[in-house]
């Protein structure tokens, strides 16, 4: 008789997990006691300037789940569908060592900063390495929740597979890239400096220049450029789009041809930031040092990175010589063009503005644009049972409720203050318009862009890629929330964006029609536009 084969791992894992929580808890606690420099380094932590970071971190999360879903990779296979125990086993084995790795790291990266110079003396190496050790930190809570999950076999632990390391993942990307362009940034500043002040020297006869004190100017018109106005947000940006490109395109694009979009647009971009210096300095001069500082120099690094990036884009899906050559088969008869290009009109104009933190004098443009993409589908679109629903419209009288519940009405202050001096200063028939516009968009535009891409296509489609297979409404559970976290990374309060996403896909899900998404969501900005323009909190607007 043979005898049975000996289990190669015979481990309790929970007792395992639970003992190592224990472990580091006090580990931790220790070295809290012996570190008080750690409460101002994480006071410094929350009061930098996020605006870099959440714009990556909402889009690299964004396509990470789809990516993630659309072709998941091994480890998330043996997480979720693999019923080898062994398997599993040497998984939770790699990722508790990698745990290991990651938490030696970031505790040799904890005993180098607390023994530097004060914070106010703080340069940009030593943010950057601090910028390292959240990484660090977060990428070892990302390999131990990951080996945990393995543990837990329920519906939640299979969409936390996919959601957790998209977002975990999103944050350690954002926090890389802003450490590659702090230490980018001082060194790329002295390249930028004199090739913008040789772009000043063909339209002024003596601009001003001071590469010490990185003054660059006109005689009545200067500016002081630091880290970021170098462009290494730019091309960290640029770094990280073609990065997802080739993630999310990896089996239609040809490699090593596809490699030379990063060259390229790295170069572009970095003389697209030469030209908007310059740019900067003449409206400053010809115009006024308001337009120059408010409006140009708040939107053009934006408006600029995504033209170039949607250029880069789609040179590289259509040209054969870059890789590519997948772009018109893509588009031709392709169903869910309908159901997504209003919506990335919509996203291409966010980015084009930047992030949302005053009054956006072009949002009529958006508006018109996102407008023209819905009409340019019409006849799509009118096959969808468009009917009015009560209960919709309840359920984004419901929706509208969970502002106030969630603190909705808080930290608008400074934006209602900058959008209502931007609307004191247009003239009072462009202020009228400029609110019809903004109303019209927040009401009707928006909504059916939103509704067509989130409870239209991306919820059928992580049900089934043949996503008209699958009715509206007929959504996973898994569907259900990822499709509603997805919408509320795209708004300010996230929070409060996933819930009322779940709202609006539970309307659509009442009687499988994708209108009462649409009315519960027009609904609810209804009710919010009516509240702003009847209070003047025009911050709930961003």
């Amino acid at each position: 008789m043979r005898a049975a084969p000996a289990r190669r791992f015979d481990l309790n894992w929970p007792l395992v997990y639970a003992s190592t929580v224990a472990a580091e808890a006090v580990l931790f606690f220790l070295a809290l006691r012996q570190a008080p420099r750690f409460h101002a380094l994480f006071s410094w932590w929350l009061r930098r300037d996020e605006a870099f970071e959440s714009c990556l971190t909402v889009l690299v999360t964004g396509v990470l789940i789809v990516a993630l879903v659309k072709k998941p990779p091994r480890w998330a296979g043996v997480l979720i569908a693999s019923s080898d125990e062994e398997d599993k086993t040497r998984l939770s084995l790699w990722l508790l060592a990698a745990h290991g790795a990651f938490l030696a790291a970031f505790g040799l990266v904890w005993l180098w900063l607390i023994q530097r110079p004060p914070l106010a003396s703080m340069q940009p190496p030593d943010q950057a390495r601090f910028y390292l050790w959240i990484a660090l930190a977060r990428l070892a809570m990302l390999s131990f929740a990951l080996g945990a999950l393995s543990l837990v076999k329920t519906r939640l632990s299979m969409a936390a597979a996919f959601i957790l390391p998209a977002l975990l993942l999103s944050l350690v990307v954002s926090n890389l890239l802003s450490m590659f362009q702090l230490f980018l940034g001082p060194p790329l500043l002295q390249a930028t400096l004199p090739a913008a002040h040789g772009l000043l020297r063909c339209v002024f006869d003596q601009p001003v220049y001071d590469p010490a004190s990185h003054i660059i100017g006109s005689a009545s018109f200067s500016v002081h450029l630091w880290g970021p106005c170098s462009g290494s947000e730019g091309i960290a940006l640029m770094l990280l789009f073609c990065c997802l490109f080739w993630f999310v395109f990896r089996d239609r694009l040809s490699f090593p041809r596809t490699f030379v979009l990063l060259p390229l647009g790295l170069a572009a971009v970095w003389l697209a930031n030469v030209l908007r210096v310059a740019a900067l300095v003449c409206i400053g001069t010809w115009l006024s040092p308001e337009r120059a500082m408010g409006g140009f120099h708040a939107n053009a690094g934006w408006l600029v990175f995504a033209a170039l990036a949607a250029a880069l884009a789609l040179a590289g899906a259509k040209s054969r010589a870059l890789g590519g050559g997948f772009l018109a088969p893509v588009l031709s008869g392709n169903a869910s063009v309908p159901y997504l290009a209003p919506f990335f009109v919509t996203l291409l104009g966010l980015f084009a503005a930047g992030p949302a933190t005053g009054f956006d004098a072009l949002y009529a443009l958006r508006v018109v644009a996102t407008a023209a993409a819905l009409a340019c589908f019409w006849r799509r679109y009118r096959d969808m049972g468009w009917t009015f629903s009560w209960a919709a419209a309840g359920a984004g009288a419901l929706a509208f409720a969970l502002w106030p519940i969630f603190g909705g009405w808080h930290d608008a202050d400074a934006a209602t203050t900058r959008i209502a001096d931007g609307l004191h200063g247009l003239p009072a028939g462009w202020r009228i318009a400029w609110l019809a516009l903004r109303s019209a968009g927040s009401i009707i535009v928006v909504p059916l862009a939103e509704e067509l891409a989130f409870r239209g296509y991306l919820a059928r489609w992580l049900v089934r890629s043949d996503f008209e297979s699958v009715a509206v409404g007929a959504y996973s559970p898994f569907a259900f929330i990822a499709s509603s976290l997805a919408f509320g990374l795209l708004h300010q309060r996230w929070i409060l964006g996933s819930l009322a996403g779940m709202i609006f896909a539970a309307a659509a899900m009442r009687r499988n029609r994708l209108a009462d998404a649409v009315v519960a969501h027009m609904a609810a900005n209804a009710l919010l536009t009516a509240y702003v323009l009847a209070t003047g909190n025009w911050g709930l607007w961003n």
